[in-house]
């Protein structure tokens, strides 16, 4: 098998069949594809949709998986765990994927022997038009080290805008943290700090939704956005833990400054919204020194991103106080 496509399932029965529809829809020529579903315990018929799209393509393969909630990054990890193809794709069960571009990034995955292999894809809202485009890297045919990738190219943080080797993830025991949002980014710095050879194609993809409940999310509920710190202070502690193992300077210090805004992020969020108690904005502050991301790293480099970190650090020792 050359490629298995990952889409955790969870109330998607608006999107997943275009998600899938894209893959089997595709010009695949002399590479084998397989579907892994991952069923999240999805209340609504995400299932039955994909169940009636496996008998009326039973030449495909679509191997539907279910399983207790773990959330995103569990779903990924069954994913990973139960594929058979050399590479593998996260896509979620919202996206899709575009014609043509996929046998060519095989092609390419192949022929370099990569571990990674990064491109560009577009964001699209719930008409279908164009928002813009995104992750427009590119090495220009040149495969790095993940730690000259950072230094020379950077990375995004998502996880579906990459094709990985499936050997590479189980021989690195690579996975996602759990049940936690933004995921992807921890999962990426670790994948770059053991990456042997990587490249990025500034070439487009994948379609991205840009839904309502995703812009919306500031919105939500207190407990909403107490989960959302909290995870964020787990994801950013796993990312400043993992930057000390990076052996070039360049690129532990990108990573270090990575760290840094997602902490100055989480502090706009405490800061910013009244639907949590002052008590809950103690525990975050106390929680930010405990994983020892307070006070915070500020590289010396943009005049204007150095100041700015400069000042919630000197900020933090009044707001903690609240």
């Amino acid at each position: 098998m050359h490629i298995s496509f990952i889409i955790p399932v969870y109330n998607v029965e608006k999107y997943v069949e275009k998600a899938i529809m894209s893959v089997v829809n595709n010009n695949w020529y002399e590479y084998e594809f397989e579907i892994v579903i991952v069923d999240d315990e999805s209340p609504d018929n995400s299932v039955e949709i994909i169940k009636n799209i496996k008998t009326q393509y039973p030449e495909v393969s679509i191997n539907i998986i279910s399983q207790k909630n773990k959330g995103l990054g569990g779903a990924r990890n069954t994913g990973v765990d139960n594929a058979t193809g050399d590479y593998l794709f996260f896509l979620d069960s919202d996206d899709y994927i575009l014609q043509g571009v996929f046998v060519d990034l095989l092609s390419k995955a192949y022929k370099n022997n990569l571990d990674v292999l990064e491109f560009a894809a577009i964001r699209v809202d719930e008409k279908n038009e164009l928002i813009d485009e995104v992750f427009l890297l590119s090495t220009n045919g040149k495969v790095l080290s993940g730690d000259q990738y950072i230094t020379e190219v950077s990375f995004a943080n998502s996880a579906c805008n990459k094709l990985y080797k499936r050997e590479f993830l189980q021989s690195e025991n690579i996975r996602f943290i759990e049940r936690v949002y933004i995921e992807d980014a921890p999962f990426n710095v670790e994948v770059f700090l053991k990456a042997k050879r990587v490249e990025a194609w500034d070439v487009v993809a994948a379609a991205y939704l840009q839904n309502t409940s995703s812009i919306t999310r500031s919105k939500r509920s207190g407990q909403y956005l107490e989960k959302f710190i909290e995870d964020s202070i787990t994801v950013t502690a796993r990312i400043f833990e993992l930057s000390k193992h990076y052996q070039n300077h360049k690129a532990q210090q990108k990573i270090k400054t990575k760290a840094a805004f997602f902490t100055a992020g989480i502090l706009r969020m405490i800061l910013m919204n009244n639907t949590i108690s002052v008590q809950q904005k103690q525990t975050a502050y106390r929680k930010l020194q405990e994983n020892n991301l307070m006070p915070f790293y500020h590289p010396t480099g943009s005049y204007v991103r150095t100041c700015f970190l400069y000042a919630a650090n000197m900020l933090f020792p009044i707001i903690k106080k609240i």
